[in-house]
């Protein structure tokens, strides 16, 4: 129970007793007075005459309401919104926030133009105090003091602001993060229901959420845009160490596609997915991060004085205090606060890692270029990942053929680049033949797997070129690229027979078409591999 909560059931005047323990008295009784007056205050953003006049403390919202209705539903939000602002400013400022007359004694000749009066002055009064709430403020804010009923009013302002400053895009990110944990945190989806097309369980549920607010459909670029977090996930279910995952550039990464995202961000679709994914992405960082806590802790002794600390910048006292608190409690603390702390983690165990690799014979990792773990060896990726991998490119492109209009060349947008493809190789995309059993169904598939094998090959060139000088990142790409050259093998023999297969039905346009596709695979290969061969023997051995 809040303390605003047990104030209001606490007696009205304190026992009278003597001496010191009446002032403290005193003290306890002005406290909850205080209280009271603050819980007061937040319930009272909502005219009682609203209240009376249409019983909206338990509306429907499932149901569209005529236009005054409307307007006081609108009118209930905002005291939600006001409340929970009110809170989190008065906790941070430790006073009461004075209060605009106007949010309570709205005026009007009828309950229409009251309700309008009432709407403008809260709106303008929110937009003030917007202002003093940052998003960390309000991410702290939603773990102590609000309630679903508060999360889902929060969210409903934001979508009727459609906002796409970063401030408020990182609030709605922390409120339909909120939400979605609080019914689905402890879901382990594999895969995660980002990655089917079906609306998922609790996209389902914002739209009840947002109900009668008007829902715009979701553009095609949007679409293929969230698409973009199944290769991210991905990306995250690789990374084994703490450090790989701060230095990965995910983070960023993601902030980034949520601001190319624009309005968009403000549909179900989006908003779900994006919830979805900060959730797994958290419970995958507090793994990490624990798992790295351990060993820190675990060597304390070795890392308390250590003087290669000093060297990295890592001062012995922020060592000391990392040793010294629970991971728990840095994960819970102020959002700068941890980020320092995140960092000064990483130093440490890299510096610990470093000492073991010397302490077991290994050689020094070199300034630059790939830094290699001995005898690591760089294996061809999983092939399930890989090939879920190819099967989402393929969809890509042929999503992004598809929602646009026919032509003799298209160039198709990639995550780290684009492709070029031609009149026969769009067509290709463009058709169907899921599930049949026929010569144009594998005549289709070898194309688009080619292609698609050469589009992923461009972007694993791309990112591992950009992540060579880290300890760790550049590795998967090169298994990946592996995995690719091995695929590229497979599919330029499954073209070479089909090839075989048009010839003798007097197929020679189709002939054509696939010669070029396997050109373009094979020349795409030599340069994969060329990058792979410049890697050092001892990580370029395959099993």
């Amino acid at each position: 129970m809040s303390e605003s909560s047990r104030s209001r059931g606490a007696a009205a005047a304190p026992e009278r007793v003597p001496g010191a323990r009446a002032g403290d008295e005193r003290r306890k009784q002005d406290r909850r007075q205080g209280d009271r007056r603050r819980s007061d205050r937040r319930s009272g953003a909502i005219p009682d005459w609203v209240v009376e006049e249409h019983s909206l403390r338990a509306v429907d919202w499932s149901r569209k309401p005529p236009p005054v209705q409307e307007a006081a539903r609108e009118l209930i939000d905002l005291a939600a919104v006001h409340g929970f602002y009110l809170a989190v400013i008065e906790d941070a400022v430790h006073h009461h926030l004075p209060l605009p007359d106007a949010i309570h004694r709205p005026v009007g000749k009828d309950e229409g133009e009251r309700l309008r009066h009432a709407l403008a002055a809260l709106r303008q009064w929110l937009s003030v105090l917007d202002l003093a709430i940052t998003a960390p403020m309000m991410r702290d804010a939603l773990r102590t003091v609000a309630s679903s009923e508060v999360a889902q009013s929060l969210l409903r302002h934001l979508v009727r602001k459609q906002s796409t400053a970063d401030v408020d895009r990182d609030k709605l990110d922390f409120v339909v993060t909120y939400l979605y944990r609080l019914h689905h945190g402890m879901e382990e989806p594999n895969p995660p229901a980002f990655f089917n097309d079906e609306p998922s369980v609790f996209e389902e549920e914002v739209y009840g959420i947002l109900a009668h607010e008007d829902v715009q459909a979701l553009a095609i670029q949007a679409r293929e845009l969230l698409r973009e977090f199944r290769n991210i996930w991905l990306d995250v279910e690789r990374l084994q160490r703490f450090d790989e995952l701060t230095d990965s550039g995910i983070v960023q990464r993601v902030r980034e596609i949520k601001q190319v995202f624009g309005p968009a961000i403000y549909h179900p679709r989006v908003m779900a997915t994006i919830a979805e994914y900060n959730t797994l992405f958290g419970r995958r960082f507090d793994q990490l991060f624990h798992a790295a806590m351990e060993d820190i802790k675990g060597s304390a002794d070795r890392v308390r004085n250590d003087a290669d600390l000093a060297k990295d910048g890592v001062r012995a006292d922020s060592v000391r205090q990392i040793i010294s608190e629970k991971p728990t409690e840095i994960l819970k603390s102020d959002y700068g606060k941890a980020q320092e702390q995140f960092r000064t983690i990483v130093r440490v165990k890299k510096v610990l890692d470093k000492k073991k690799s010397a302490q077991r014979g290994a050689p020094a990792q070199p300034a630059a270029g790939p830094r290699l773990v001995p005898d690591a060896g760089i294996r061809p990726a999983d092939k399930n990942v890989e090939e879920g991998k190819l099967a989402s490119m393929q969809e890509s492109i042929r999503n992004f053929l598809r929602s646009t209009e026919p032509g003799v060349k298209a160039a198709v947008p990639l995550p780290h680049g684009n492709i070029a493809l031609n009149r026969a190789e769009i067509e290709a995309f463009r058709t169907d033949y899921m599930g049949e059993k026929s010569y144009r169904a594998e005549y289709a598939g070898a194309v688009t797997r080619g292609l698609a094998i050469q589009a992923r090959m461009i972007g694993e060139i791309q990112q591992y070129e950009s992540k060579q000088n880290f300890a760790h990142l550049w590795k998967p790409h090169a298994q990946s690229m592996a995995y690719l050259v091995e695929a590229a093998k497979e599919i330029v023999v499954e073209m070479k027979r089909l090839m075989v297969v048009s010839e003798q039905r007097g197929l020679q346009e189709k002939v054509i078409n696939m010669k070029a596709v396997l050109e373009r695979v094979v020349l795409q290969s030599g340069q994969v591999i060329k990058i792979l061969e410049r890697i050092p023997t001892s990580a370029s051995t395959f099993p």
